[in-house]
C-alpha cells in the first residue's frame, strides 16, 4: 500500500528506478537513425556529448501567482469566498497547466523544440499555492541554452517569455548537464512523508500530546490547494512512459526449478530462459538481455504467464515501455549478479556463474562474467562481444590509476 502512495519513499524509489532505465532507452535512440532520425542527427552535433540528450535536458518550473492567473468566468460567484474561491482556483490551475503542457508536448514538436518524453511534478510552496517541475528530453530547433531563462532578470529568452505570457506566472527554465540528480532532487522530495521519528516529541512540555500524534500521522499541514487535488485524487507525478517492476534475481538462485518460482520477476526469468534457449536452438544470435525483453512484457498472476505490453517499433505511437530496476549496493558481489543477470544476453544462469575459473565465495558472480565475457565468441553474441571490450578498456583505466 505505501509503495502505490505518492507520499512514501516506496512510490519515488520506484519513480527512480523507472527513470533511469528511460535514460537507458533514449541512450539507445540517440544511435537508432531508423526510427528516431531528428534525435540522431541532433546528436551527431554534440561532439560525442550524447549523455545530453540521453538524460534529461530541460527543466521548466512554472510557479503560478493566484492574483495573477487566468481566472475562469464561473469563478465570479466564489470570489468574496476566500475557502471556495481557492478550492477552485487550485484544480483550475491544475488543468489549465497540464493541457497546455500536453499541447506543447505533442510529436510534431513548435517552434522551439519537440518534446521525446516527460515527466511532471506538482508540489506546493510555502503559501500553498501548486506549482510545477517538468523534466523533458526535448530536441531543440537551435542551441539548448538558448531556451534557459527565468522570470524577473535582465535577460529573459523567448521561450521563457512565451511561457511567462501563457500562464501569467513566474517560469524558470534550465538546461540538463547530462545527469539525472536535478530531477531525483525533485522526485525525492516526498520521502520525509514516511520516514518520521519520536525524538521531538518524547521531550517534556513540548506540545500537547494531540498535536504529536497529528503530526506523526500526516507529517504534513496540507492547504486548500493541496487537499483540493488530493480530494479530487489527482495525480501529482504524471510522465509520458508506463512501467513495470522488476526485482532482479541472483544468478545462483534460478539454476533450479524451486528458485523460479519464488516470485513474479524469478517467474519471469524462466519464461525468458526458455525464449533465449529455442532461439539458440535455431542457430541464431542472441540479440536481447532479460531487461529489454522485460520492457515488452509482463507477468499476469491470473493466468500466471507472460502477457505483451506492445512492440519496441510502435513507441513513436504508444507510451514508452519501461521497467522499474533497483539494484544492489554497487561495491557487492550481489550487485555483479544482478547487473549481469539482467544486462548481459544468456541462455540460462548456469552460463553466467564461474565453471574453471578459480575464485572467491565473495566474488562469484564477478569471476562468472569475466569468465562468460571470455567465451563471446562461442556464445555467439555482437552485443557481448563489444561489452567485454568496454569493460577491458575500463579496468585498464581503472589498474593505471591505482598505479
Amino acid at each position: 500500500m505505501a509503495r502505490d502512495s505518492q507520499a512514501s519513499a516506496g512510490y519515488w524509489e520506484i519513480v527512480q528506478d523507472a527513470l533511469a532505465d528511460l535514460v537507458r532507452i533514449m541512450l539507445v535512440r540517440c544511435y537508432d537513425a531508423d526510427n528516431y532520425p531528428i534525435l540522431h542527427n541532433h546528436c551527431r552535433n554534440l561532439r560525442g556529448q550524447v549523455w545530453l540528450c540521453a538524460f534529461p535536458n530541460l527543466f521548466i518550473t512554472i510557479a503560478p501567482a493566484e492574483w495573477k492567473f487566468p481566472r475562469p468566468y464561473c469563478l465570479n460567484p466564489y470570489v468574496y469566498c476566500i475557502f471556495a474561491s481557492a478550492y477552485f482556483m487550485s484544480l483550475h490551475m491544475y488543468y489549465v497547466v497540464r493541457t497546455i503542457w500536453l499541447f506543447l508536448a505533442n510529436q510534431w514538436g513548435h517552434k522551439f523544440f519537440i518534446v521525446l518524453e516527460w515527466c511532471m511534478k506538482t508540489e506546493y510552496q510555502g503559501r500553498g499555492t501548486p506549482h510545477w517541475h517538468i523534466a523533458a528530453w526535448v530536441v531543440p530547433y537551435g542551441l539548448l541554452q538558448l531556451l534557459a531563462g527565468r522570470t524577473g532578470t535582465a535577460i529573459m529568452s523567448a521561450f521563457v517569455k512565451f511561457m511567462a505570457s501563457v500562464f501569467a506566472c513566474e517560469i524558470d527554465v534550465q538546461t540538463g548537464n547530462g545527469r539525472l540528480n536535478y530531477i531525483n532532487g525533485y522526485v525525492s522530495k516526498d520521502h520525509d512523508a514516511v520516514d518520521v521519528g519520536l525524538g521531538e516529541y518524547v521531550q517534556k512540555n513540548a506540545m500537547s500530546s494531540w498535536l504529536a500524534a497529528y503530526r506523526l500521522l500526516s507529517k504534513s499541514t496540507p492547504c486548500l490547494p493541496e487537499v483540493a487535488i488530493r480530494m479530487a485524487q489527482l495525480s501529482e507525478f504524471e510522465r509520458s512512459y508506463s512501467h513495470v517492476l522488476l526485482f532482479p534475481p541472483q544468478p545462483a538462485d534460478m539454476v533450479d526449478f524451486e528458485g523460479r518460482q519464488r516470485n513474479f520477476s524469478t517467474r519471469m526469468y524462466g519464461i525468458f530462459s526458455q525464449e533465449q534457449k529455442e532461439i539458440t536452438d535455431g542457430d541464431n544470435a542472441l540479440t536481447e538481455n532479460f531487461l529489454t525483453w522485460h520492457r515488452t512484457r509482463e507477468f499476469d498472476a491470473t493466468s500466471e504467464t507472460i502477457l505483451f505490453r506492445g512492440g519496441r517499433h510502435q513507441q513513436r505511437q504508444k507510451v514508452t515501455l519501461v521497467v522499474a530496476c533497483r539494484y544492489w549496493y554497487e561495491l557487492t558481489d550481489g550487485f555483479w549478479g544482478q547487473l549481469v543477470i539482467t544486462q548481459l544476453p544468456h541462455v540460462s544462469a548456469a552460463d553466467i556463474l564461474p565453471h574453471s575459473v578459480q575464485h572467491l565465495l565473495s566474488m562469484r558472480n564477478f569471476a562468472g562474467m569475466l569468465e562468460y565475457l571470455g567465451q563471446a565468441d562461442i556464445n555467439g553474441s555482437l552485443f557481448v562481444y563489444e561489452l567485454e571490450q568496454h569493460i577491458s578498456k575500463w579496468m585498464i583505466k581503472w589498474i593505471r590509476s591505482l598505479q
